[in-house]
This record gives structure tokens, C-alpha cells and sequence, in this order.
């Protein structure tokens, strides 16, 4: 009997040496990148909550704290991913089922860097919004910060796919396309809707006139403005009727806003008195009325002129300046009982329309036969 095959003893292993595979050693790798990665995140996490963001709130400014803040864990995400996603790429390029891992791994840095651009973009919109349009009683200002945030939502996120198909080699034509066409035919059903829209943020950033202001509408009439929306701006008339007037029918037409540069309003006045009237004693009359009315404003000063001979009167012109444009009604009522009254006293006649017939008389005809 042939005797049995002897295999040769194993190698003794020197003290202290690892008897790994290639591929435990590229595990071993993989854990110290997870942990290096670990490290870095938790350390911007310190630096960012610990340093930068007390420094922020030293500042007189609220953005760079607003910036800080909005990027405070999405920096970490993107330190982690991207640290995990490049130690794959090393280690297990040559394997042919990990590179689904390393893909996967790409995904998650694309959406991690979307989401801190995202996140910093969101910021820079809340600070806007909670510097500038919260002191105004527009409903504009909010409901544009939130079309904002919708829209770059979805802005990003279409960024981010774009990149992750062209990584991957994937054509995305056809879907370009298939938006475009749709977003045309959204945009031709919807064109006074988007021209509104379109004129209601041209509005919030040009602010011809904001909320409480006195306007005189493109019909004439006019009113206050009670409600600046996306799509409509809301007046209320001397009526008390609300007028709803579209955005873009208000930008393309000329307003004319009686809030603007004050709330100071010039008033003109027209006084007529019969013919014979003494124009000086008339003048000084109304000058005086004027000066003791406790509205009407000193500077600039009140003027009387007198204009012209009218038909059935002596025509004076009066203009006089009030704080308040709210007030005018009020103050023209308290000028015109104040003249009626002085001029009765003194004797002054406001003639109302008349007309002086001569009538010729003509001799009779000459009688028959």
C-alpha cells in the first residue's frame, strides 16, 4: 500500500503579523475612511456650533447667523458622504458588485450637496423675509417668500436629477422635451393668471404704494389700498365698496398715490362774489379764516388770488395745505361755513347764476286795408 501523501506543515507565523486577504484588508480601509469621515463631520459640527455661529451673532447684521444657522447639519451630511463615497472609489473600484454601493454612495453626496444649497438659499429667503417683509401689512411679501420656497424646492431637485443622469450616462432629452411642451401649454392656458402673478411680485419690489395709501384708480374713482395680493389688489372707495382690480391691469396704467412723499395734500378752493364786492376787505376775509383754522398748515402758506371776472361773479381762487389728505372733506366743510358766515356778516353777496334779458320793444303792425 503506496503510502499516504503528506502535505507540507504551514509556515510559521511571525509574532505580531496579521494573516488577512485582500479583501479584509480592504474592509479594514473602508472603516478607517467611515471613521476619518466621522471625524471631519463631527468636528465642522463643533466649528460651526461652537465658533462660527456665536461669532455670527456678534455682528449687527442677522444674515450671516441666518446663513450659518440654515447650513448647521447639512455641512456634516455632505463631509460624511462625500468621505464615505471617495474611500468606495478606492477600494472597491475593482469589484464588479460593489460598484452599485459606490453609486449609491454618488447619489447621496449630489442630494446632500442639493440639500445644503437648498437649505443656505432657504435662509438668505427668511432672512429677507423677517428684515423686510414682515414691516410691511402686505400679504405679497409672504405669499411670494413662500412661492420662492416651493419653486426652489423643486429647482434644486431637478438640478440634482440632472446631474445624477449625466453621471450615469442617461439621456434625459426626452423628458426635456416633455417638460418644455408641457410647461408651454401650462403657460398659454394660464397667461393672465402668470401676467397677474408676474406683475404682483413687479409690485412688491417696485412698491408703488403699500398698504393704507390713498390712490386714484385708472377709472378715476379712488380709494384705499386694503390688500396687495399675488393676483389682484384689493381698494376700498368712499363708498365703502371693495374694488378688485387685476395686477397686471395696475402696472401697465398710471396710479396716482396721494401718500407719497407725505400725507400732506394742497387744496384749491373756488369763491365767487357779486360784482361791486370790495376785493381787498374779500381777501383778507379769507385769509384770516384760513389762518385760524387749526388744520391748515402755516408752510407752506396759504394763497388767495383773485382770477377772474366771470359771468355772474367775482372769481377767487383759494389754496391752502393740510396734514392729513384724510381730512380734506372735513376741512373744506369747516373753510366754506367759516366764509359763508363772515361774508354774511359783513355784508359780502355770493350771487348764484344769473343772466340780465333786454327786451326791445317794436312798433305795432300796421292794420289791414
Amino acid at each position: 500500500m503506496a503510502a499516504a501523501e503528506t502535505t507540507p506543515p504551514a509556515e510559521a507565523m511571525a509574532p505580531g503579523q496579521w494573516d488577512l486577504t485582500a479583501f479584509e484588508w480592504e474592509m479594514v480601509e473602508l472603516v478607517a475612511w467611515i471613521a476619518v469621515s466621522g471625524l471631519l463631520a463631527v468636528a465642522a459640527a463643533l466649528v460651526w456650533r461652537r465658533i462660527l455661529i456665536p461669532l455670527s451673532r456678534r455682528t449687527r447684521t442677522a444674515f450671516d447667523t441666518t446663513l450659518l444657522e440654515s447650513s448647521d447639519g447639512r455641512v456634516q451630511w455632505v463631509i460624511l458622504s462625500l468621505g464615505l463615497y471617495l474611500g468606495s472609489m478606492q477600494i472597491f473600484r475593482t469589484y464588479e458588485y460593489w460598484r452599485y454601493c459606490t453609486a449609491f454612495l454618488y447619489i447621496c453626496v449630489v442630494f446632500a450637496v442639493t440639500t445644503l444649497a437648498y437649505s443656505m438659499t432657504e435662509g438668505v429667503v427668511t432672512w429677507y423675509a423677517g428684515s423686510f417683509a414682515e414691516k410691511t401689512r402686505s400679504e405679497v411679501d409672504d405669499r411670494a417668500v413662500l412661492l420662492f420656497h416651493r419653486f426652489a424646492g423643486l429647482v434644486f431637485f431637478f438640478i440634482a436629477l440632472t446631474v445624477i443622469f449625466q453621471h450615469f450616462q442617461i439621456q434625459i432629452t426626452g423628458i426635456l422635451a416633455t417638460a418644455g411642451i408641457a410647461s408651454l401649454a401650462f403657460a398659454l392656458a394660464a397667461q393672465d393668471t402668470l401676467a397677474n402673478v408676474i406683475s404682483g411680485l413687479i409690485l412688491m419690489f417696485d412698491r408703488p404704494f403699500k398698504y393704507g395709501d390713498r390712490i386714484t384708480l385708472p377709472s378715476g374713482g379712488w380709494g384705499d389700498v386694503i390688500e396687495i395680493g399675488l393676483r389682484s389688489t384689493k381698494v376700498l372707495s368712499f363708498e365703502q365698496k371693495v374694488i378688485v382690480i387685476p395686477n397686471a391691469e395696475i402696472a401697465k396704467s398710471e396710479i396716482v398715490n396721494h401718500s407719497v412723499p407725505d400725507q400732506k395734500i394742497k387744496i384749491q378752493h373756488d369763491v365767487g362774489v357779486a360784482y361791486g364786492s370790495d376785493m381787498h376787505k374779500v381777501k383778507g376775509l379769507i385769509r384770516s379764516i384760513l389762518r385760524e383754522h387749526p388744520q391748515i398748515l402755516n408752510t407752506p402758506r396759504s394763497e388767495v388770488y383773485f382770477m377772474e371776472f366771470g359771468d355772474s361773479s367775482l372769481d377767487l381762487t383759494i389754496f391752502f395745505w393740510i396734514g392729513d389728505y384724510r381730512e380734506r372733506w372735513q376741512v373744506t366743510d369747516d373753510v366754506n361755513m367759516a366764509i359763508k358766515d363772515q361774508f354774511e356778516k359783513a355784508g359780502i353777496e355770493i350771487p348764484f347764476p344769473q343772466r340780465d334779458v333786454h327786451v326791445r320793444a317794436q312798433g305795432a303792425p300796421p292794420a289791414e286795408g
